[in-house]
């Protein structure tokens, strides 16, 4: 195992999309895919570096499953390739029953990955 999944205190999972806009300071919107979806927050692709401590709005959506409305701080940023940024973010403001949503689905498509890999 690696040592950087040693470290993670919650299991993390992809999403399909989600759109974000700025809630303080400059107006900055954008969509993107939604990684390392955790009990904690997620990290997701910028075309615009954001700076830490921003908090941004999300629309995180799942066809046919999921439509949540959720808040982030981001917590760090990096550059990734071609001109955007990775963007870690902390959740601020999220319903429990929409945390628990995203979290059960999140976990159906790992257990389903999991099965196909060892069938």
């Amino acid at each position: 195992m690696k040592e950087s999944q040693e470290k993670r205190k919650f299991k993390r999972f992809a999403l399909p999309v989600a759109h974000y806009e700025e809630i303080d300071g400059k107006h900055i919107s954008g969509v993107s895919d939604v990684w390392d979806v955790s009990r904690g927050g997620f990290r997701i692709l910028s075309p615009v570096p954001i700076d830490e401590g921003a908090v941004l709005r999300f629309k995180i959506s799942v066809p046919k499953s999921l439509d949540i409305v959720c808040e982030g701080k981001v917590r760090w940023g990096g550059a990734a390739s071609g001109n955007r940024y990775w963007l870690g973010l902390y959740f601020t403001k999220i319903a429990p029953a929409d945390k628990m949503d995203l979290l059960d689905y999140g976990y159906d498509h790992w257990l389903e990955a999991e099965n196909a890999v060892h069938v």
